[in-house]
Order: C-alpha cells, then structure tokens, then sequence
C-alpha cells in the first residue's frame, strides 16, 4: 500500500512563541506529574529561553519550532493510545502557562524538563537498528518536521521544505519494500506508529534527522 507521510504533519499554533513575557526570577518551575501538563510547563520555558530579547515581529526560527515540540510530542508518546492530538492538548492554554512560567526561574528549567522527559544526553538518539523501522520512522519524524507554520522565517520555510522532501523520499522508498507491498494498510500504520513513538520519546528531533539524512542520503 502506498505510504501517505502528510498523515504525521500535524500542525501546532506556535503563535505564542512571539509573545514578549517578563524576565525569569530565581523561583523554580515545578512540574506535574501528568505528562501533557508537564509538556505545556515545558514547552513555555524553552520558548521563553529561546525568545528571550526577541518581539512579536521576529519571525520563528526552524530551531524554536523543533526544540519547543520536542515535549509535547513526546507527551503524546508518553500516553496511551498514542495520538499526535495529545501533543496540541500540551499547547491548550498556552498564553497562560507562557506568563506563569515567565515570571519563574524558566532558564534553569530547561534541564529539568529534559531529565523529566528522560532525553538522550548530549542530544544523541538513537535510530532504529533495521534500515525498515528506520526508514519508517525517518519518515513520519520528517513529516512532521515538515508541517508549514504560521509567521516562520525563511530559514524555517527552508528547513521545513528539506524535511518533508525527505520524508516523501523515503515513502516513496518504502513503497518498494516487499514487507509493506505485502501489508495492509492497518498493519503499516502501526508499524509507522510505532516507531514514530520511539523516535518522539528521545526527543532532540533534529538530532534524529541529522541521522536519518546521514543514514538515508539522496542519489
């Protein structure tokens, strides 16, 4: 059955990242046991970080779309059934967090929400050691890596655009392979899914897909 990668490009509002919020103070984040919310704390400090001395004008950088998702996608990795519509429950009320959190120590935060998430130190995760599950999850991570949003900066355009060239790449690949010619569509969506949910629960997303072009190379 032919691979449809647009399926993983959810689009999440990333409008609030322009928002201009108050300097940090020495008060420390707290985080919540469930994991969606502790997405949104998360998301609101790392925005907040990256940001910081920035106004509503500045346009969004491909690295602030990837490096504030990366918890609430893994969030909606984290929870079962997996849905990617768990990760935009995480940005629910979002302008909100955005000034709880801005007006607490968000920059030592940033930390803390790697280890509650258990993110690969040093930013290093891993692919899948079969070039199958591989390909299936390089391609469901490009996708999304490839969602256009709204007010990003030509760079984001740029980089958007080279994701998703890969992910349709390597759908394309997969098309070939006898596993998935001889699956049903059912079976190939959960073979995707569940690699997807591995690849989202190491976070670093740009990190994977620097493996996955370098594993992957076009030509």
């Amino acid at each position: 059955m032919p691979i449809d990668p647009t399926r993983y490009r959810a689009l999440l509002p990333l409008t609030a990242l322009a928002l201009v919020l108050p300097g940090c103070s020495a008060e420390p984040v707290v985080l919540a046991e469930d994991a969606i919310e502790a997405a949104k704390t998360c998301f609101a400090a790392k925005a907040l970080v990256m940001r910081e001395g920035k106004g509503e004008d500045d346009p969004i950088t491909f690295d602030e779309y990837m490096e504030t998702l990366e918890y609430p996608y893994a969030a909606a990795a984290l929870t079962e059934p997996f849905d990617l519509v768990n990760a935009e429950k995480a940005l629910e009320g979002i302008e909100a967090e955005l000034e709880r959190v801005g007006g607490l120590d968000y920059e030592g935060a940033v930390a803390v929400c790697d280890a509650r998430f258990g993110f690969a130190e040093g930013g290093k995760p891993a692919l899948p050691e079969g070039d199958l599950d591989a390909k299936l999850a390089c391609t469901a991570v490009g996708a999304l890596a490839g969602a256009e949003v709204e007010g990003g900066s030509e760079d984001h355009d740029t980089q958007a655009a080279r994701y998703s060239a890969l992910a349709d790449r390597l759908a394309t690949d997969l098309d070939t392979q006898p596993e998935i010619i001889a699956a049903s569509e059912e079976t190939v969506e959960t073979m995707m899914e569940d690699q997807l949910v591995v690849a989202l629960k190491q976070g670093r997303p740009q990190a994977y897909l620097t493996q996955c072009e370098a594993r992957f190379p076009e030509g």
